[in-house]
């Protein structure tokens, strides 16, 4: 009994000064944290690049303190705190369950084939097992973001899960804790997509969770509770940036969206009061047309279309026969509608006359259109007539004048010396070849010359 309980109080002494050192450690990356509020005068980009050039002759002190801006040196201090924490058996690494373990504490329930896909990018010596290095390497590495933010984005579409794959997942994770961890755990709303926004959201609850452990202990004074009481409220007064950016662009998404709907929502106004205006418009012309009946004053010429049988223009032109176009006929039932269109109120004995001075108005008008037909039929036949007298009387006196020069050049011509072919041309004379006969395309002219003279007629001679 007394060899166990000095093995007990050997090790409890050891997890102390265990204790201590992890204590003294995060002491002193606080107290790093804390000054690395804002940057100084030696962050300049010249003295940043001097140092990576001469980093193996630089005082590791001044690396860290001027290779990095301050607000990098803060998160770099941030990943050391979060590896310590979960570096469970010291060995300055953490393995694939104390990395699984890491995610399922707070409610990321990451499945075991995707932190696989992702070690096989960011283990690099392949030693199943992920170094400080290979860790901060996880939040710089673009392959290692791509493939963790998918791995989120997965995640994301399974954030609605049932109980039972809740209860699968916790019990998976209390085999590879050997804990007995409250079934009353839930996957958290809201994940960041990123692998920095995951990182940030685990630090703040791995704060939050030492803080209200610090609050529980027994061993804390009364000030050192409150003073851990009043980092809690200042921890959950303050939100987390990525969750910030998170909800901010959720709201700005709602936001854009609701205004993309209103907008639409104008323009289907706007497209409507236009509808309804052009339908009102159209409504109200189709009634004047309906009603143009009551209100005609002059009827619309009427065009007269017509056929050409032959290219001769002539010949006998011929009417289209054209369709009887019927006006619409009169009835009570519009007229009273156009009065209540109109709003006009009319007694009885009024309408009665009104609509008998309507039916005798529509009858002269039907009358009127049939006179007009009639004339208008008559006036191009007597055009046609007109036109083919004077055509012919035209034709006549062009014959006539041409029969007059001919005879005339035939009886002033001299006498000559002939010859016996200009004889025998006499005696036979040729109408065809003859120099006075100059219109041989005159039939007229043709057939009085050569036509046999009728007996007791004396001969004449043109020559």
């Amino acid at each position: 009994m007394s060899q166990q309980r000095r093995r007990e109080q050997l090790q409890k002494i050891q997890n102390s000064t265990k204790e201590d050192q992890d204590r003294k450690r995060r002491d002193e990356l606080e107290r790093e944290f804390l000054k690395c509020q804002k940057r100084g005068q030696m962050h300049t980009n010249s003295m940043m690049n001097w140092i990576n050039k001469h980093q193996n002759k630089a005082d590791p002190k001044a690396k860290e303190m001027y290779r990095y801006l301050p607000e990098e040196r803060r998160k770099h201090i941030e990943l050391t705190l979060l590896f310590e924490k979960f570096d469970n058996d010291g060995s300055k690494a953490l393995d694939f369950i104390e990395v699984f373990r890491m995610f399922t504490k707070y409610g990321i329930f990451i499945t075991k084939k995707e932190l696989l896909d992702f070690f096989k990018v960011v283990d690099q010596n392949k030693d199943f097992s992920l170094n400080l290095q290979e860790f901060k390497a996880c939040y710089l590495d673009s392959a290692a973001r791509d493939i963790f933010a998918k791995i989120m984005k997965q995640l994301i579409e399974r954030t609605q899960l049932s109980e039972e794959e809740i209860n699968a997942a916790l019990n998976e994770m209390n085999e590879l804790n050997n804990q007995n961890i409250s079934q009353d755990q839930k996957p958290i709303p809201a994940l960041p997509k990123s692998f920095q926004g995951v990182i940030s959201l685990l630090t703040y609850l791995n704060t939050r969770d030492e803080i209200k452990d610090k609050l529980t202990s027994k061993q804390v004074n009364i000030y050192e509770q409150i003073n851990n009481l009043k980092q809690l409220i200042e921890l959950s007064n303050k939100i987390d940036v990525v969750q910030k950016v998170e909800i901010e662009r959720k709201i700005k998404i709602k936001k854009s969206s609701e205004d993309r709907l209103n907008k639409f929502k104008n323009q289907l106004k706007q497209i409507k009061d236009r509808a309804i205006q052009t339908g009102q418009i159209q409504a109200e012309e189709e009634l004047r047309q309906k009603n143009s009946a009551f209100l005609i004053t002059v009827l619309p010429q009427r065009r007269y279309k017509y056929n050409y049988k032959s290219e001769n223009k002539f010949k006998k032109i011929i009417p289209n026969k054209q369709d009887n176009q019927q006006l619409p006929r009169y009835s009570d039932q519009k007229v009273n509608q156009f009065y209540e269109y109109m709003n006009i109120n009319i007694p009885d004995q009024l309408k009665n006359i009104n609509n008998r001075i309507w039916n005798k108005l529509f009858e002269n008008n039907q009358q009127l259109d049939i006179i007009l037909q009639k004339n208008r039929k008559n006036q191009l036949e007597s055009q046609r007539t007109d036109r083919l007298k004077q055509k012919i009387k035209q034709t006549l006196d062009n014959l006539q004048a041409n029969f007059e020069t001919d005879f005339d050049s035939e009886a002033n011509r001299k006498p000559t010396l002939e010859s016996p072919q200009e004889k025998q041309s006499t005696q036979f004379p040729n109408f065809f070849t003859s120099r006075n006969l100059m219109s041989q395309t005159s039939e007229d002219f043709r057939t009085a010359k050569t036509s046999r003279l009728p007996p007791g007629s004396s001969k004449l001679s043109f020559h």
